[in-house]
């Protein structure tokens, strides 16, 4: 018997695939963030590239997760500018 939390794990399975299908000729870009005590760092991975980036002590992973978002946005504004 699957339990309400399996399907909902394959509804947003079957939706974000169906989502990324759209979008097969675009380049993904991970994002992360996160801690390790009171360490806290956020990071992208672009083709292959990752870049990370040291954040204040305690900093919360709200934030993080939001600096991570912003290198993001920022690797994607400098590609379109080398391709203008």
């Amino acid at each position: 018997m699957l339990t309400k939390l399996i399907y909902v794990q394959r509804f947003i399975s079957i939706v974000f695939t169906n989502f990324a299908i759209q979008y097969v000729d675009y380049s993904s870009i991970y994002t992360n963030g996160s801690n390790v005590g009171e360490r806290v760092a956020s990071a992208i991975v672009y083709k292959g590239i990752t870049k990370s980036v040291r954040l204040p002590d305690l900093t919360s992973i709200f934030r993080a997760e939001l600096y991570a978002l912003f290198l993001a946005i920022d690797v994607i504004r400098r590609s379109k500018l080398k391709n203008s």
